[in-house]
C-alpha cells in the first residue's frame, strides 16, 4: 500500500507541474493504472 500511495502522489505531482499538457498526465495515469502490481 505504501508503494502505491507514493505513486499517487507522485501522480498528483506530476499532474501539478504539467497542469497543461493533461495528455500526458492521462498517458502517466493510464499506465499506472495498467500496472498496479510493478
Amino acid at each position: 500500500m505504501t508503494s502505491h500511495n507514493d505513486r499517487h502522489e507522485w501522480i498528483k505531482g506530476v499532474a501539478a507541474r504539467n497542469s497543461n499538457s493533461k495528455i500526458e498526465v492521462y498517458i502517466t495515469y493510464r499506465h499506472v493504472l495498467l500496472s498496479p502490481l510493478v
